[in-house]
């Protein structure tokens, strides 16, 4: 299992600089909330990562609460605790889906 720590939403983990895309209010409001920017920052590098064109500062907002959304419901259904992997795994996996487009997705 992975510590905590070394989670890309953890507290400790060092929040990135956001693309010129975030400009204006945007920057401004994930500068005062640093829970938030760090959920914004790892979106970026997993869409990074999968060398994945960034969505514009809005659409990047609306997927990242999308996500956290997500979550939370998943887990709420499920009725177990997750664990830190199981958070970012469903993170990462629902951020990604929203910008590949439909015939890359592996659907089961």
């Amino acid at each position: 299992m992975t510590p905590i720590r070394t989670l890309p939403q953890a507290a400790s983990h060092p929040i990135c600089s956001f693309p010129a895309t975030f400009s204006g209010s945007q920057e401004t409001y994930l500068k005062q909330n640093k829970s938030f920017a760090r959920y914004v920052t790892y979106a970026i590098q997993a869409l990074e990562e999968y060398n994945l064109v960034l969505p514009d500062a809005d659409r990047m907002t609306l997927i990242v609460e999308s996500a956290l959304a997500v979550q939370r419901l998943f887990f709420a259904v499920s009725l177990s605790h997750p664990e830190p992997d199981e958070l970012h795994q469903v993170f990462e996996a629902f951020v990604v889906s929203c910008i590949l487009p439909p015939e890359k997705r592996s659907n089961p």
